[in-house]
């Protein structure tokens, strides 16, 4: 009886050992993913350059160098730009000015903001957009620059977007088309005037002259629009809002204890669970087994002790 307490003791014993290694390999494993992971999004941040600066409630005026982009445009092609940014929401709102006031800065000749829009969803989940029209030759170092505020708001950028579209080759085809038009009203001009004395074919003549004046004035807009967009590149940011990470050194002594301590506590309340869900079947087990030899020992006292009176008898 001895022998078999004392080994389901040890039993015990080694299970609880064992289980308490398995966790302990457990939380290394979780820890060494979660480092992979902090590095893996530290890599994909802005440049360390771009977040030195801490945030100050202000977004700095954005320096935009008169010509850097002069060299990087290609001619005839108008570029539209376009940023997302996921930031603290409670910053969204003064990065989203500092966008436009630097846009406002440069004056209407170089930028103008096209549209502005702010939204708090469900939830507090904050929204904004912002839109203007640039002069190309600043178009790359305004968005280069709007990526360097956010980051100093504690943000980042999550997507961009730059996509050329051939103003030039567009031109000939509406300047090609232009002159086709052109010529026709020339031509139904002149049959025009050698229908008067024919009403019906007359009023043909005039109804085809009609249509060909309004698609002359459609081109004519196209052509408008080419050039315009060569003298004015459209960007968009949008602004999304992220849950903000508090910086280690913002915390006092207080909070990081208390922080600890509360980690330490869940993380030996799971402990204790990992250990009893692994052992309590054995202890279970070990625990019907012995109950099952204290339900039989009298039985088998009784029997040993009317064995020798039978045999006296």
């Amino acid at each position: 009886m001895r022998k078999l307490v004392f080994g389901g003791l040890a039993g015990i014993a080694f299970l609880i050992v064992a289980a308490v290694f398995s966790f302990h390999n457990l939380r290394q494993r979780e820890q060494r993913v979660q480092r992979q992971m902090d590095l893996q999004v530290m890599s994909e941040s802005s440049p360390a350059a771009a977040v030195t600066a801490p945030f100050s409630g202000s977004i700095p005026a954005l320096e935009i160098a008169d010509s850097s982009d002069a060299g990087q445009r290609a001619r005839g092609v108008a570029f539209n730009y376009d940023y997302a940014f996921r930031l603290p929401g409670e910053r969204i709102a003064a990065v989203q000015e500092g966008h436009a006031a630097a846009c406002e800065a440069l004056g209407a000749a170089r930028c103008r903001v096209a549209g502005m829009q702010y939204a708090v969803g469900e939830g507090g989940a904050v929204s904004a957009m912002l839109a203007v029209k640039l002069d190309p030759a600043i178009a790359r170092s305004f968005g280069k620059d709007g990526i360097t505020a956010v980051t100093r708001a504690d943000g980042k950028l999550v997507s961009s977007a730059i996509v050329g579209v051939d103003t030039a080759a567009a031109a000939e085809n509406v300047d090609r088309d232009a002159r086709r038009v052109q010529a026709e009203i020339r031509r139904l001009e002149g049959e025009l005037a050698r229908s008067r004395n024919v009403p019906e074919l007359a009023q043909q003549f005039a109804a085809e002259l009609s249509r060909q004046r309004s698609l002359l004035n459609e081109l004519r807009a196209d052509g408008e629009r080419s050039a315009n967009a060569l003298t004015a590149t459209p960007m968009r940011f949008t602004y999304a809002a992220s849950a903000a990470v508090a910086k280690p050194e913002a915390k006092g002594a207080l909070s990081a204890a208390l922080t600890t301590a509360g980690e330490s506590f869940i993380g030996g309340v799971g402990s204790l669970i990992i250990i009893l869900s692994a052992t309590a079947p054995w202890a279970a087990l070990l625990g019907i087994g012995w109950l099952v030899w204290m339900a039989v020992q009298p039985v088998l006292a009784r029997r040993r002790l009317s064995a020798p009176a039978i045999a006296e008898a």
